[in-house]
């Protein structure tokens, strides 16, 4: 399936993180980017995460994300 679909770099600067994505389970709703990182890195490792990345330029056998082009690119699973 993943054959089919076509690979681009995005920039980190366009990548707009989903603010409903359901993974995210607060009292409050995040409403802004500031917030969801902070969300994600203290209940979601995403210090971890970074680091794997980084190291090994891709995060083996996670979900992929799924950008899509709006106003902004909406990476929807970035952190499944």
């Amino acid at each position: 399936m993943f054959e089919k679909f076509k690979y681009e770099s995005v920039a980190l600067k366009d990548i707009a993180l989903d603010d409903r994505n359901p993974r995210i389970v607060t009292q409050t709703p995040l409403t802004s980017q500031t917030d969801i990182v902070s969300y994600l890195y203290e209940n979601e490792e995403l210090e971890a995460f970074i680091k794997k990345i980084a190291s090994e330029g891709k995060n083996a056998g996670a979900e992929r994300p799924y950008p899509s082009r709006q106003t902004q690119v909406c990476a929807q699973s970035v952190f499944g």
